[in-house]
Formats: C-alpha cells, sequence, structure tokens
C-alpha cells in the first residue's frame, strides 16, 4: 500500500495535499479547476459568491463575476471532481446567506466557506459589536449548512484569539487566518483615491503564522493559513507553527496553477531531509516550544528584538 506523505486533514476532509487554493480569480472556469486537481491540490475554494451580485429587478449586476445560476452551475460542475470543492459566499446579510448555502449544498458543495469581508470604517460601532455578528453568522450558518463550514477572518479584530474560540465553540469546523485587505492607495498625481488588488507577498505570512500558534491544540476545528505564500518555507511555516493547511492564490496567479506541484515538491523534499514521515507529525511542532505564559515570552521576545537590532547608523 502507497502511502502519500503529504496527505492532511482539513474541515473533516482527508486532502491529498495540504495546499488549497484560495477564493479566487483562477477558480471561475472548470477546466482551471480540474488542472489544480491534476497539479495535487488537496481542495478547492471556489472565487466568491458576493451578496450583491445577486438579481436586482430581474437583471445580474455586471460588475460581478457572474450571477448566482452561473455559480451554482460550476458548483455542479466541479462537485463531479475527486477533490472537495469549498463554495465562498461573501457578505453578511443573513437571508442572503442562508438561501445561497441551500442553494449551493444542493449544488454539491462539499463545503462552505464564509467570508463576511467587513472594513470597520463606521466610528460608531464597538468592536464587540462586529465581533458579535461574526458570532451570530456562524451560529445561524452552522444551524442551516449540511456540510463541513469555515469562517474567513480580518485581521484587524480587536482580539482574535478570543473570538477564534467563540467561534470554534459555535461548532463550525475551520477558521481561515487571514482574509486580506485592500486598503485605498493615494494618488497623489491624479488627486484621488484608488483601489488596486496587490498580490501577497512573503511577508503577509506573520500575523497568520503568529495565531495559528497561539490557537494551535486549542480548538477543535481546522486552523488554515491564508496569504503570503510565495514558496513551500511559507507554507511549512504555518504548518510547524499549527496550521492544518494553507491557502494560496497569489503565487498561483503570478506562476501559474502548475506552480502546486512546485510546493508540494517542495514539502517532500523538505520532509526528506528532515526525515519526517508525515504531514500530520510537523504539524504544530513550533508551537510547542512556546512557555506557558505566552505573552510574558512574546514581550521577552519584543524586548529582544529591539535590544539585538542594529545598523551601521547606530553608534
Amino acid at each position: 500500500m502507497i502511502v502519500n506523505p503529504l496527505s492532511s486533514q482539513y474541515l473533516g476532509f482527508s486532502i491529498a495535499s495540504p495546499i488549497v487554493v484560495a477564493a479566487c480569480p483562477l477558480s471561475a472556469k472548470i477546466e482551471n479547476i480540474e488542472a489544480m486537481q491534476e497539479a495535487g491540490a488537496g481542495a478547492v475554494v471556489l472565487f466568491s459568491l458576493f451578496e450583491e451580485s445577486h438579481i436586482n429587478n430581474g437583471e445580474p449586476d455586471s460588475q460581478y463575476r457572474v450571477d448566482r445560476d452561473s455559480y451554482l452551475r460550476l458548483v455542479e460542475q466541479a462537485s463531479d471532481l475527486n477533490i472537495p470543492i469549498i463554495a465562498s459566499l461573501n457578505g453578511t446579510n443573513l437571508d442572503h446567506l442562508s438561501q445561497m448555502t441551500m442553494a449551493v449544498m444542493e449544488a454539491g458543495a462539499h463545503a462552505v466557506e464564509y467570508n463576511p469581508y467587513h472594513l470597520p470604517i463606521n466610528l460608531m460601532r464597538s468592536g464587540r459589536d462586529i465581533e458579535d455578528e461574526l458570532v451570530e453568522i456562524a451560529t445561524e450558518m452552522r444551524a442551516i449548512c449540511q456540510r463541513p463550514m469555515a469562517m474567513k477572518l480580518m485581521p484587524t479584530l480587536s482580539s482574535p484569539g478570543y473570538l477564534a474560540m467563540v467561534l470554534d465553540s459555535t461548532g463550525i469546523d475551520g477558521l481561515v487566518m487571514f482574509n486580506r485587505l485592500y486598503l485605498p492607495q493615494v494618488d497623489t498625481d491624479g488627486m484621488e483615491l484608488s483601489r488596486h488588488v496587490h498580490l501577497s507577498h512573503k511577508e503577509d505570512s506573520a500575523w497568520g503564522i503568529h495565531w495559528a500558534s497561539l490557537l494551535h491544540g486549542k480548538m477543535n476545528g481546522s486552523i488554515i493559513g491564508n496569504s503570503g505564500v510565495e514558496h513551500a518555507e511559507q507554507v511549512l511555516q504555518y504548518l510547524l507553527s499549527g496550521a492544518n493547511a494553507v491557502q494560496v492564490a497569489s503565487c498561483l496567479i503570478r506562476n501559474g496553477i502548475d506552480y502546486i506541484t512546485t510546493l508540494n515538491r517542495g514539502l517532500k523534499d523538505w520532509m526528506e531531509h528532515h526525515e519526517c514521515e508525515d504531514i500530520p507529525s510537523l504539524i504544530g511542532l513550533l508551537s510547542e516550544q512556546r512557555q506557558a505564559d505566552s505573552t510574558a515570552h512574546d514581550r521577552v521576545q519584543y524586548m529582544k528584538s529591539l535590544h539585538n537590532f542594529h545598523s551601521p547608523y547606530f553608534k
């Protein structure tokens, strides 16, 4: 019997690789999703269906990638593949989320990822209000969704660890840490604010790695890292810190879908070099090195970092 050393667990699924394709435009075509499976992806999160994209006055809004019916046809096609297909629902409207959850389940989605992308720009709304809304969404969708489900969190939360534990207690199956922010840029020539999609870089992985390390072993659900994967090294950093799997998108947009094969090869090479038999045996290895009082430990590391920092301009 041939054992796949890269197999892992995510949302209760046994997946062939911890590399999961994140919600992105690449999954808009069935042939791309087939190529992702062929390249060795463990699972695919389809691009997001936004609550704003539903039919308005009988006409679909053309600024969104597809309408509801087209999305459901894609789910139905992709569900025949041999890897888990995860529908991504973006929004906070409970009625819309409920309707679309039922629809994607009927179309054959193996799981659902809820993405309540929300920038806290309302100055009169507290962090508690925002976090309570996320818990309400998780609770309501858990009662409706008969498939494994995950929630994608923002990095701007006031207490990500506490919220993660509360969300985990609702019975959801996993947390995606974290959503990427698309903040406005100041165009000093055109004298206007503009928004552009910027692909992630390895530096963007630090926040997710930090919280995967803190939450490892304390949750019933899965933790999946998101953002900042450029090479297999970042995948390993997420896994060693405590994530069960890693979502990738930017590196595929830069290098092509076949880059999944390169990432998997990098994982295998590292595992062979370090005599590591399988993925589960390395998940969370570095999180176990944290001291019992992690707050004090982090503060000591913070002070050491500042003390040991050097520059040729320092005397």
